[in-house]
């Protein structure tokens, strides 16, 4: 998988995710594993416990072409004086050499990276067996 093919996955795969969640704003951390040569709108989802970092690690290792977590939180927006915090959903999805996040709000607002890294990307990445990148490089 050449990297921007990489990209592309994790970003149709946390928009899929997200789309599914849209209205859920009082359940637990879900995640999905999407396997090699399947299609992202026939990936499951399923519920795991908080915090999604020690529930993901504890699930049985799996080999996955990408995988993704939506999990329920606040923020701390960076303008606030510690007191404003306010309700979001952060969505993750990997692949071996990307990661893409969406961070929506309970107001709509949303917030999209292609840049997200953190002990929950390396998680999911072991977890979905992906921490070994397997794409050729650039130009190659």
């Amino acid at each position: 998988m050449a990297p921007n093919n990489g990209r592309a996955l994790a970003r149709r795969l946390a928009a899929h995710t997200e789309a599914r969640l849209v209205d859920s704003w009082s359940e637990g951390p879900d995640v999905a594993l999407l396997r090699p040569n399947s299609e992202v709108d026939s990936v499951a989802l399923h519920s795991i416990r908080e915090p999604a970092e020690v529930a993901i690690a504890r699930l049985p290792p799996q080999q996955g072409a990408a995988a993704c977590v939506s999990a329920l939180g606040y923020v701390e927006l960076p303008e606030g004086n510690g007191q404003d915090r306010r309700r979001a959903r952060l969505t993750v999805a990997v692949t071996c050499c990307s990661a893409t996040s969406i961070l929506r709000f309970a107001d709509g607002t949303v917030i999209g990276s292609d840049e997200a890294e953190g002990l929950l990307v390396d998680v999911l990445r072991s977890w979905a067996g992906l921490a070994r990148c397997s794409c050729s490089p650039v130009g190659t």
